[in-house]
């Protein structure tokens, strides 16, 4: 290999080394070199703005952001939410499901899960915990009526079922 490319790399070399040097150093100590973003003024400005909000989208150029804005829930929104795993009896399974909160499921079938009320959105997704070709069937109940549902038989086969407002 020339001399000169070795002196090239080995300058190279150093500048990265020397640039890695100052990205720590200005990584380490640059939430103390800079100013913090907390504080009064910013927290007053956020509930100014907040509490701003709906009347700055409620005008006449945006009528149709009024239902978003509206804290009254329709009776859809206050009905239960029960989510159901049937399929093959003494089947065992693994999930979670998200609705007014969060959570996991675990059982053998049948089981019944309460997830609260309804409000937007219920996701939830189930595993089988075994390897035979045997019946899972995950159903999303609101009001305790069948909104959604989807099965497998799939050797550890996964469902999920996603409820909106347009299916309800």
């Amino acid at each position: 290999m020339p001399r000169w490319l070795i002196a090239v790399l080995a300058g190279c070399g150093c500048l990265l080394a020397l640039l890695v040097a100052v990205v720590v150093v200005v990584v380490a100590f640059g939430s103390f070199l800079l100013p913090s973003i907390e504080g009064p003024l910013v927290e007053d400005f956020t509930e100014e703005f907040v509490e701003d909000l709906p009347e700055k989208l409620i005008s006449e150029e945006f009528p149709e952001a009024e239902p978003f804005l509206t804290p009254e829930k329709t009776e859809v929104e206050r009905k239960p939410v029960t989510i159901r795993v049937t399929g093959t009896s003494g089947v065992s399974f693994l999930g979670a499901y998200c609705a007014v909160s969060c959570g996991s499921i675990e059982g053998v079938i049948p089981e019944d899960f309460d997830a609260g009320v309804y409000q937007d959105f219920v996701t939830v997704n189930v595993q089988k915990q075994d390897e035979g070709n045997r019946q899972l069937t995950l159903q999303v109940l609101v009001g305790g009526e069948v909104v959604k549902e989807q099965s497998t038989t799939e050797p550890g086969g996964v469902v999920d079922v996603t409820v909106s407002p347009e299916d309800t």
